[in-house]
């Protein structure tokens, strides 16, 4: 199966996540959609067992060949960030 191809969907959310927000609360959404991105390709690298391969090739400097492409959708840690925004700028 060839990799697949990111269609701007995840640019074009950030956009709207942007609108929507206004200034002051963006910047809180992007640091929260960085630390859900994160979560989530620790936790993708350890569910498909990848983790070490994956280490090991960013310790060596190594590139995948081209047809072992990990795909991870980006556009799920942008809806939990925004979520998280959303209820850390109305949390008590």
């Amino acid at each position: 199966m060839p990799p697949k191809k990111i269609g701007w969907g995840d640019v074009k959310l950030m956009f709207a996540a942007g609108a929507c927000f206004g200034w002051p609360l963006v910047l809180g959404a992007l640091a929260f959609i960085s630390l859900c991105s994160l979560l989530q390709g620790v936790v993708t690298l350890l569910w498909k067992g990848e983790l070490a391969q994956t280490l090991g090739g960013m310790l060596r400097l190594k590139r995948r060949a081209p047809g072992e492409s990990l795909y991870i959708p980006f556009g799920v840690a942008i809806a939990l960030g925004c979520f998280w925004a959303m209820w850390w700028d109305h949390a008590p």
